[in-house]
């Protein structure tokens, strides 16, 4: 007897919704799931999802967690407009027992513009007010304007 993985039934249900086969995807999911989206809210949810972040690429990459008993596949997947999180919930049996959606990581790695020539700064460490830091100031400068940036979120 072959023991499908908890990998292979996330991307197979992932496949599944990609294929617009929403019959089968609805055949994957528990008893609870059944109740809480049928067939046709399942269609109806996963076209606002194409609607709004294009239509389905691939998945980029898949990690699984356990969460109690469940055991939660993260999909982080490529859409024609915009990347989303796809997250898979199992059940004991391998059952689907949720499923959610959420924006990916759209931001790329900062490059410095052609322009910018990297050797002409220098960058220390610095804490101000108990706030780690960067100081990068102009070489061979005897004054230099300044300009402090905190980032995040609150006060």
């Amino acid at each position: 007897m072959t023991t499908i993985s908890d990998e292979t039934r996330a991307r197979d249900f992932i496949a599944k919704l990609a294929k617009h086969d929403f019959s089968g995807a609805f055949g994957e999911f528990d008893e609870k799931m059944r109740g809480a989206m049928p067939e046709a809210k399942l269609a109806e949810a996963w076209s606002a999802i194409e609607s709004q972040a294009g239509a389905f690429e691939r998945v980029d990459a898949l990690t699984l967690a356990e969460a109690g008993a469940f055991h939660v596949a993260v999909a982080k997947s490529s859409f024609a407009r915009a990347p989303l999180v796809l997250r898979v919930v199992l059940d004991g049996a391998g059952r689907v027992s949720g499923f959610f959606v959420a924006p990916g990581d759209s931001a790329k790695a900062w490059e410095p513009p052609e322009y910018a020539d990297p050797r002409a700064f220098d960058e220390s460490p610095l804490a101000v007010a108990g706030l780690p830091g960067t100081l990068t100031v102009p070489k061979n400068a005897s004054r230099a304007p300044a300009i402090v940036l905190v980032h995040g979120s609150g006060p």
